[in-house]
C-alpha cells in the first residue's frame, strides 16, 4: 500500500502510472513519551548550536531511533529549485545534488506534500541511482518536507527502511520538527547574513581605516614639504618620514636633474625619543643614472643579504624624476608598496612643481631684466647728460670757485647714478638691507634738494619743501632720498609745474607728503601703481620708481599711499614710525 498525504486534495485521485491512495490530513495522534522526548531533544539541539551540519545531525541522531528507522537523509532547497544533501547517514557522500523535481525528494519539495511509501521501488517518482551508488536498497519511505515563517519549502527530511512501515504518528512527528528545523535554518541563515555584513563592514572599515592613515600621511607629508623652496628639503622630509614609517635606518633616492645626484638618508635615535635624519649627496653621471633606473620599474619588492628592497619610482605624467629605495630586515607588505609609491609620486608631483616654477622664475626675470635694462637706460640719460654738461663748463671755466661749483655737480650727479644702479640691482635680486642711522632733518631736506632741483629743471618744475624740519629721525637717508627724488621726477615728466614736499612729525610718526598740479594718474593705473613696470604719464617710463619707493618704505615699516584725480595733480603720503638708535 502507498500512502501519499496533503491537506487540500479530495480523498481519492489517480495517478498516471497507477492508482495511488491519498489519505486525508494526518490527525497527529496522543504523543507518546518517546515523541515527547524527542521534541523535547530538538528543541534543546536547535537552542544548543548555530551550526547547521552539526544542528542537523544532532535532530537527524535523535529521530532516526525514535521513528526506528534504519537511516535519514536531510535536503534544502537551493535557489536554483535544486536539492542538496546537508546530512546523510549510512555514507560519508553529502554532496549528492537532486535536479529540481528529481525523486521523491524533489516532488515533496515541488508540491510542499508529505509521502509515506512502503515499497519505494513501487512509486514511479521514486530515484533509485542513489541506492545504486550505495549498494543500499531502499523499502519503507517517509518523507516531509519543512517550510519557513512564509510557507516556502525550504527542505526536505527523509527517513528509510523501518521495518514494519512508517506509521501517521511517524509522519505527524516529522512535520512537527520539520518546522522547527525551518525556524533553525531562517535564523542560522539570518546569522550568516549578519555575520556577512559585519564582515564587510569589517572590511569596509579596515579599508576606511587604511584610506585614512594614507590620507594622514600624504597630509604630514604635505606639512613637510608644501612650503619647501628647494629639493633638498623635499627630499630630506620625504625621507624622513619614509624612515619613520617603514622602521628603516637606511633610505635613498636617485634624483634626475641637469645634474644627477643619489641622495641618501641615515637615520639614527636622536637620545630625545626621535630620529637624527643625516643626508649624504653625491653627483653621479648619467651612465650611472641610467643603469640604476633600470631596477626602479616600482614599487618592487626584493632581497638579498643585506635586507629587502624595496624601491618606487618619482614619476609625474609618464616622466621618469628618479626613485625611492628602502632597505629593512622584514618584508614590506603590498599595502607598504603602495604607500611608498603614494609618497614617491607626491614627491615627485612637488620636485616637477619646484623646476616649473624655477623656469617660470627664469623667464620673468629675463623679462623683467630687458623691461628693467630699459628703464635704466632711459633714467641714466638725465643725470650723464647733466654730468657731461657740467664737465664742459667746468673744462671752460678758469674760476676756481666755479670750477668747485661744477666738480660738486658733477659730483652729485655721479652719487645719482650710483644710487640709481645700486637700487636696481638690489631690486633685481631681491635682497637688501636697510643702513639706519640719526638724521638732521634740516640736513636731510638740503640734500634731497641738491638731488631734485638739477633733477627737474630738464621740466621747467619748481620743488618747495615746507613744514618743520627742526630735529632728528632715525631712518636710511640714502634709500629714502632716492624715494623723494623718484615721485619728484615723475611729478616733472607728468607735467608738474608746482611740486612740493611738506615734513611734519609728531612723537609716533614722520610724515613727508609730495603733491604736484600735474595731470594725475588715471583710475585704470592706480590700483596697480606700486607693482613693477606700472607707468602713468610718462612716454619712455617702466615704472620701477615706485615699485622700488613701497618696497623701501615697508622695510621702514612704514606706509605710503597715493591721493589723485585726473587733470588734478597727485599726492603721496609716507608714514614712518619714530624709532630710537
Amino acid at each position: 500500500m502507498i500512502h501519499t498525504e496533503r491537506t487540500p486534495d479530495p480523498p481519492l485521485m489517480s495517478h498516471p502510472c497507477h492508482q495511488v491512495s491519498v489519505y486525508p490530513p494526518v490527525v497527529p495522534p496522543a504523543p507518546t513519551d518517546r515523541s515527547v522526548e524527542a521534541i523535547l531533544a530538538v528543541a534543546r539541539t536547535l537552542a544548543s548550536t548555530l551550526d547547521l551540519d552539526l544542528l542537523f545531525e544532532r535532530i537527524l541522531d535523535t529521530l532516526t531511533p525514535v521513528v526506528s528507522a534504519d537511516r535519514s537523509t536531510l535536503f534544502l532547497v537551493e535557489a536554483t529549485g535544486e536539492l542538496r544533501t546537508r546530512v546523510a547517514q549510512g555514507t560519508d557522500r553529502r554532496d549528492l545534488v537532486l535536479p529540481a523535481g528529481t525523486g521523491i525528494a524533489g516532488w515533496v519539495a515541488e508540491n510542499g506534500t508529505s509521502v509515506r511509501l512502503e515499497d519505494a521501488y513501487t512509486d514511479p517518482r521514486f530515484y533509485p541511482a542513489w541506492d545504486g551508488e550505495t549498494s543500499y536498497r531502499t523499502k519503507s519511505l517517509l518523507c516531509v518536507p519543512f517550510r519557513n515563517a512564509e510557507g516556502t519549502v525550504v527542505g526536505v527530511m527523509q527517513c528509510l527502511n523501518k521495518p514494519e512501515g512508517f506509521s501517521a504518528h511517524d509522519q505527524a512527528l516529522l512535520e512537527a520538527i520539520g518546522h522547527q528545523c525551518a525556524v533553525a535554518l531562517d535564523n542560522a541563515r539570518l546569522v550568516r547574513r549578519l555575520e556577512q555584513r559585519n564582515d564587510e563592514l569589517a572590511r569596509a572599515h579596515a579599508q576606511l581605516r587604511k584610506k585614512t592613515e594614507e590620507l594622514e600621511i600624504l597630509a604630514r607629508l604635505e606639512r613637510s614639504i608644501g612650503t619647501a623652496r628647494d629639493e633638498d628639503t623635499i627630499l630630506r622630509e620625504a625621507l624622513g618620514l619614509v624612515c619613520e614609517l617603514f622602521d628603516t635606518r637606511d633610505a635613498s633616492a636617485l634624483l634626475l636633474g641637469d645634474v644627477n645626484v643619489v641622495v641618501s638618508v641615515h637615520a639614527s635615535d636622536s637620545g630625545e625619543g626621535g630620529q637624527d635624519i643625516r643626508m649624504r649627496s653625491k653627483r653621479i653621471s648619467r651612465q650611472w643614472a641610467d643603469a640604476l633606473l633600470l631596477r626602479f620599474d616600482g614599487p618592487t619588492l626584493s632581497g638579498d643579504d643585506e635586507g629587502h628592497h624595496v624601491v618606487s619610482a618619482i614619476e609625474v605624467d609618464g616622466q621618469r624624476l628618479g626613485a625611492l629605495q628602502i632597505v629593512r630586515l622584514a618584508a614590506v607588505e603590498e599595502s607598504g608598496l603602495r604607500v611608498l609609491s603614494m609618497i614617491a609620486g607626491r614627491v615627485g608631483r612637488a620636485i616637477a612643481a619646484l623646476r616649473e616654477q624655477a623656469l617660470n622664475d627664469r623667464d620673468d626675470r629675463l623679462q623683467m631684466l630687458g623691461q628693467m635694462m630699459s628703464g635704466v637706460l632711459h633714467d641714466l640719460r638725465t643725470p650723464l647728460s647733466a654730468i657731461g654738461g657740467y664737465a664742459e663748463l667746468m673744462a671752460e671755466e678758469e674760476d676756481p670757485s666755479e670750477r668747485e661749483y661744477y666738480l660738486s655737480r658733477v659730483r652729485t650727479g655721479l652719487s645719482h647714478l650710483e644710487a640709481m644702479t645700486t637700487e636696481v640691482l638690489e631690486f633685481s635680486r631681491g635682497h637688501w638691507e636697510l643702513a639706519l642711522e640719526d638724521v638732521s632733518l634740516e640736513d636731510f631736506a638740503t640734500s634731497v634738494r641738491q638731488v631734485v632741483v638739477p633733477d627737474i629743471d630738464r621740466f621747467g618744475a619748481m620743488f618747495l619743501v615746507e613744514g618743520a624740519q627742526e630735529g632728528t629721525a632715525r631712518f636710511d637717508p640714502n634709500r629714502l632720498r632716492r624715494v623723494l627724488s623718484n615721485l619728484a621726477r615723475n611729478a616733472g615728466e607728468a607735467g608738474a609745474r608746482t611740486i612740493r614736499w611738506v615734513i611734519s612729525q609728531n612723537d609716533r610718526w614722520l610724515a613727508f607728503e609730495v603733491s604736484d598740479d600735474g595731470k594725475g594718474i588715471s583710475e585704470s593705473v592706480r590700483h596697480r601703481l606700486f607693482q613693477p613696470f606700472a607707468t602713468h604719464g610718462k612716454q619712455n617710463g617702466t615704472g620701477l620708481g615706485l615699485a622700488m619707493a613701497r618696497r623701501i618704505i615697508d622695510a621702514h615699516q612704514g606706509t605710503i599711499e597715493v591721493e589723485s584725480e585726473p587733470g588734478r595733480g597727485a599726492t603721496f603720503r609716507i608714514l614712518l614710525p619714530i624709532t630710537s638708535g
